[in-house]
């Protein structure tokens, strides 16, 4: 970490913050950031001096947050997967139960005992 406060240094951001009309992501390491612009994102709560620490925790975080959207999104297709499937069984049902009914209304009476 650069200690000299006139010399750019490198930043993590550490909360959603918007640059130049950018929308700076959590985790996101801003090379050679300008002391001005540094201190204001410091000051702000937004950023802090990029550590190889810090760099580690929010890649793990990133990664873990990753792993957990791609379950929830596997867990939300196959339930969706097993509606559809009951759904199209229902559906059967429904059908098998219609045809069943029209050929019984098309079925001739039966001939009258002699």
């Amino acid at each position: 970490m650069n200690t000299d406060k006139d010399l750019p240094v490198d930043m993590i951001i550490v909360e959603p913050t918007v640059i130049d009309g950018k929308h700076i992501e959590v985790g996101t390491v801003l090379k050679k950031v300008e002391a001005p612009l540094a201190m204001d994102l410091a000051g702000s709560g937004k950023a802090r001096p990029a550590t190889e620490e810090l760099i580690k925790q929010y890649k793990e975080q990133k990664a873990n947050q990753a792993a957990a959207a791609k379950a929830a999104k596997e867990a939300a297709d196959k339930a969706q997967a097993e509606q559809a499937h009951a759904n199209s069984d229902a559906l059967a049902g429904v059908i098998a139960n219609a045809i069943a009914a029209a050929l019984k209304a098309q079925a001739p009476a039966p001939a009258p005992a002699a």
